[in-house]
Order: structure tokens, then sequence, then C-alpha cells
């Protein structure tokens, strides 16, 4: 029933530091074919602005993994939602993801502009210098929103470990006094598996 968990197929979300070091090293690995006719100058162009591209789209994928991947949290089921709201918070949550989607504009425009000074640039110094810079103002944006980014992966940590429920299915509520054997009774007459002990309170979360 877990897959009926709208958190449960989140994918691994990174830290920022995660981030950072997970594109830089895509980015370095980057392998270009170019004609040998063209000028070394020139191929060392057409590699900086590829690394520089590469170094941004995974840096937005990885990004997206913490904002797209998440269910929306105003279409959300009741009973979803109000799990939400005691174990993370709602309005952090929602303020964390917005806020780690509101970096993108800037890492877009980022990469424009040293892209554009890569093209201007004779030197092959110089572009490394551009590309340094670029992927260095990247990881700022990263780190300064790196709090939002730790929250999300708690409250996926959190939200994910929630049972899946039907909620259009009709269920039964197994409930009563301590050690009476409602743990006894959900194993014998469904597939759960609850733990059975002689002591009471074996059932200590949903």
């Amino acid at each position: 029933m877990r897959q009926l968990n709208p958190f449960a197929n989140i994918p691994t979300i990174m830290t920022a530091e995660e981030i950072i070091e997970f594109a830089h090293n895509k980015s370095v690995r980057l392998s270009m074919k170019s004609s040998l006719r063209i000028k070394r100058v020139e191929r060392s162009r057409i590699r900086e602005i590829a690394r520089l591209q590469e170094f941004t789209k995974q840096v937005k994928i990885k990004m997206g993994d913490a904002v797209e991947q998440f269910p929306s949290i105003d279409r959300l089921h009741p009973f979803y939602s109000e799990l939400t709201e005691i174990l993370v918070g709602t309005d952090k949550l929602k303020q964390s993801l917005g806020a780690v989607h509101n970096c993108k504009p800037a890492i877009d425009d980022i990469t424009d502009r040293h892209s554009q000074a890569i093209k201007l640039s004779q030197d092959d110094r110089q572009m490394k210098k551009s590309l340094r810079a670029a992927k260095g103002r990247i990881s700022s944006i990263l780190r300064a929103t790196a709090r939002n980014l730790d929250f999300i992966i708690e409250a996926k940590k959190k939200l994910s470990r929630l049972p899946g429920i039907a909620p259009n299915i009709p269920s039964i509520v197994c409930a009563g006094f301590p050690n009476v054997g409602k743990s006894t009774l959900v194993r014998n007459v469904s597939t759960a598996e609850p733990e059975i002990a002689y002591y009471p309170f074996t059932t200590r979360q949903v």
C-alpha cells in the first residue's frame, strides 16, 4: 500500500554541497568532439561553454528533484494534508519549496552572462576564469538556500514513511484498550504484520 502514499516515490534529494559536487564532477568529465580544423581557442570556447551548461543543467535537475517531484501540497487528500501539517508544517514546507524553486531564474541569468563572456574571450585562461566564476556564483546561490533543501530532505524522510491509504475504499479501525489482542486480530485477518508482544503499546505509530 506504500504506493498510495503520495510522498513514497519522491527521488533522493541532495544537499546543497552534494548538488555542487555532483554537478561539478559531471561537467569536468564532459568530453567534446570537435573538428581538428577548428582553432584551439575555438575548441576551448566550445568546451568551456558546454561545461558551464552541463553544470547548470545538473544543478537544475537535482533542484527539480526537490521541488517538481514533490506532490502539490494544496492538492493532497485531507488525510495527508493534516499529517503534513502535524509532522513538518505545511507553511514551512511550501516556503522551502518556493525558495528553492525561485533560485532557478538567478542561475539561468548567471549562466547566460558568463556564457556570453566566454564567447567574447580570446584567451583560454580567461575562459576558464569565467567558468570558475559562474560555478562559484551558482554554488553561492545553492549554499544560500541550503537550509531550505535540508528541511525538504527531512520532510521527505518523515512523509515517505506514512502508510498508503485509499480514501475512497471503506476502512476498518481496530481500536480498544491496551493488551487486549488488537495486533493479533489484525495479523490474523489481514496481510499486515504488526508487532505482537506480551507488553502493551506495541503499536506506536500510524
